[in-house]
């Protein structure tokens, strides 16, 4: 199962019910990695740490869905406007709101890029 996980959308479509499964491999493959770092040399100290980030990425999602019709709710406003000051003033929001959609999408393309690589471990080996 944890072959079939690239991003935390994928970890979203899990049913609750795999997820201890899903537990167990990954505390089974890091188990094997250590192992096999472990054969090069005395482990004096080892930490294994992990970050969930699926609620960001959901809550990401979420931002951007509605800074994205915010955005074409401006749009719409802009097209049928014929104040000058009304127009200055949706196009500027429309650059704040882009640049925010920018930030959210990076974002997003950092944890999906991320997601596997959040968790560390950390082993000192001394000869």
């Amino acid at each position: 199962m944890l072959a079939t996980i690239d991003d935390p959308k994928d970890l979203r479509q899990l049913p609750p019910s795999k997820l201890p499964q899903l537990a167990q491999e990954i505390r089974e493959y890091m188990i094997e990695v250590l192992s096999k770092i472990g054969e090069l040399g005395e482990i004096t100290h080892q930490s294994i740490t992990a970050e969930d980030v699926s609620e960001e990425y959901h809550d990401a999602e979420v931002r951007l869905a509605n800074m994205k019709a915010s955005q074409k709710r401006l749009q719409e406003f802009l097209a049928k406007s014929a104040n000058m000051n009304d127009m200055l003033t949706l196009e500027r929001e429309l650059e704040r709101i882009s640049m925010d959609i920018d930030r959210v999408e990076g974002r997003m393309r950092f944890l999906r890029e991320h997601a596997r690589s959040k968790g560390s471990c950390e082993r000192r080996r001394y000869n």
